[in-house]
C-alpha cells in the first residue's frame, strides 16, 4: 500500500517507489514479490474505475486521507480484478492498516466499504484501463493509431487482460 500512496499522493516514479520497497524486504520470495508488484500496477492502472466503484457506496464521496484512499484503491484492486486474491485477506490488510493508523472508527467504515464492494460484480477490466486514460489523450490516441492500436498501447489488447494474482 505504501508503493501506492506515495505515487498517488507524493507523484513518486511507481517503478522506483516499488524497487525501494522490494529491496526493503529481501525476505520475500519470488512469488511474494511477483504479487507486490502486480497489486501495485494493478491498483494504479485501474484507479479512476477503482474510485469510481468505490464511491457508487460512498455517498458523501470518498475520503480524502490518503491512507484510507489508499487501502481502499488497493483492496478493491484485490477483490475487483485479481482473479485468486480472496476477499477477507484484502479486507483484513486495509483495515489493519487503517486501524493501527486512523482507529477504530474509520477501520469500521473501511471494512463496511469493500465488503460492500465485494458484493458486486468484478471490474471488467478492459474498461477499467481504458477509464485510467484521460479522456483527451484516449480520443486523440484513437484517432491517431485506431481502436484496436489504442486499445494494444494501452494494455487492453484481449491476450493480455487477465489479471491473476501470481
Amino acid at each position: 500500500m505504501h508503493v501506492v500512496e506515495r505515487v498517488v499522493f507524493e507523484k513518486a516514479y511507481a517503478a522506483a517507489a516499488l524497487n525501494a520497497e522490494l529491496q526493503k524486504y529481501a525476505q520475500l520470495s519470488s512469488r511474494e514479490g511477483a504479487f507486490a508488484t502486480e497489486l501495485v500496477y494493478t491498483s494504479l492502472r485501474c484507479r479512476r474505475a477503482l474510485e469510481a466503484r468505490l464511491v457508487e457506496h460512498c455517498p458523501r464521496g470518498l475520503p480524502k486521507d490518503r491512507v484510507i484512499r489508499t487501502a481502499l484503491i488497493v483492496a478493491g484492486a484485490q477483490i475487483l480484478v485479481l482473479d485468486r486474491a480472496t476477499v477477507p485477506v484484502a479486507v483484513d490488510a486495509a483495515v489493519t492498516r487503517v486501524r493501527a493508523t486512523r482507529g477504530a472508527q474509520m477501520a469500521g467504515f473501511v471494512n463496511a466499504l469493500l465488503r460492500k464492494l465485494a458484493s458486486g460484480p468484478p471490474l471488467d477490466l478492459a474498461n477499467a484501463l481504458r477509464m485510467n486514460v484521460p479522456d483527451w489523450l484516449l480520443v486523440r490516441l484513437r484517432a491517431a493509431v485506431g481502436d484496436a492500436e489504442a486499445d494494444a498501447l494501452l494494455g487492453v489488447a484481449r491476450e493480455q487482460v487477465h489479471a491473476t494474482a501470481v
